[in-house]
């Protein structure tokens, strides 16, 4: 995921602090709202909910998941080859699944046919498990509404705190807020370890928090989550660029605000990873420029 130059002002995170102490850690965030006033933080968490989500933060290789697939086309051709022919499942160098046959061509194409759709659901079934799904043109992509509903409970106290500290504002003093407390959190995004082919990995919105750092797709799940604790009838989603994530809700629109037309109607846009401070309604002048080339909308679930 890409990281932009500031347009407007820089994001400043003033101090933070993770105090293990026992059954709870405490965190506590600095940073500068968009006026450049000194904003402060304070929520804890069972330590044990943190260190669970460090553990269980998805991760896979590409590789593997292309050898499960791989095995499982070879266990299908070895059941459906006979007498009035074969098909031999191979791996190009890439790791892509091909077929080699013999025999009567049809047959072999109906056999194909049935030995991909039975290959690609086990690696379906693996990848629901690393909270990444299968698209029907064979990409592989982060399914952000199973990710939301697994970290609905763990960023609960996060929420509350924000509530708390929000008392009086409305939904957009709230949303701003929120965003720049997000886009202060210094920008990092995951690496693959050395000598991994395809190394996917997409941090928890408590792995964010406990760590202080994450990615544009990161902050915006931790953004969306939030958000639907706070408010659950909220029409809400993550906005899917090449390369890039950001977010859009269905609030009042003001003059100037970006809309992303959609199927439920003109959503508000709002960018979450810094580490520049801008606020809803706002997107930069790069993800714009991504964003008119298309866009995916991933509906932030409603129910957990």
């Amino acid at each position: 995921m890409v990281a932009f130059a500031a347009p407007l002002a820089w994001a400043e995170q003033l101090d933070w602090q993770k105090d293990n102490k026992g059954y709870f850690t405490t965190y506590t965030f600095e940073w500068k709202n968009f006026a450049g006033q000194p904003q402060t933080i304070k929520f804890k968490t069972e330590s044990q909910t943190a260190e669970r989500a460090h553990q269980t933060d998805k991760s896979f290789l590409l590789d593997e998941a292309l050898e499960i697939k791989y095995e499982k086309a070879q266990r299908e051709a070895r059941i459906r080859s006979g007498s009035g022919g074969s098909v031999v499942p191979y791996q190009s160098r890439n790791g892509n699944v091909g077929y080699r046959y013999s025999g009567d061509t049809n047959r072999a194409r109906a056999i194909i046919e049935s030995i991909e759709r039975r290959s690609n659901s086990a690696m379906e079934d693996y990848l629901q498990q690393k909270n990444y799904r299968l698209k029907e043109n064979g990409r592989i992509e982060s399914d952000y509404q199973s990710m939301a509903r697994d970290n609905f409970l763990e960023i609960r106290p996060l929420a509350r705190a924000i509530q708390r500290q929000t008392r009086g504002m409305d939904v957009r003093e709230t949303m701003n807020y929120t965003l720049a407390f997000l886009q202060s959190i210094p920008y990092e995004t995951i690496q693959p370890r050395q000598g991994d082919r395809g190394n996917y990995i997409f941090n928890s919105p408590l792995t964010l928090i406990s760590d202080n750092k994450g990615d544009c797709d990161e902050k915006s799940l931790a953004f969306g989550t939030i958000m639907r604790i706070l408010y659950p009838n909220l029409e809400m989603g993550i906005v899917l660029v090449p390369g890039h994530a950001f977010v859009a809700m269905d609030i009042p629109s003001e003059e100037g605000d970006i809309l992303l037309p959609t199927d439920r109607g003109n959503l508000v846009v709002a960018e979450p990873v810094g580490p520049a401070y801008i606020p809803v309604g706002k997107i930069h002048a790069n993800s714009q420029r991504l964003l008119a080339r298309g866009a995916q909308f991933r509906e932030i679930p409603r129910r957990f």
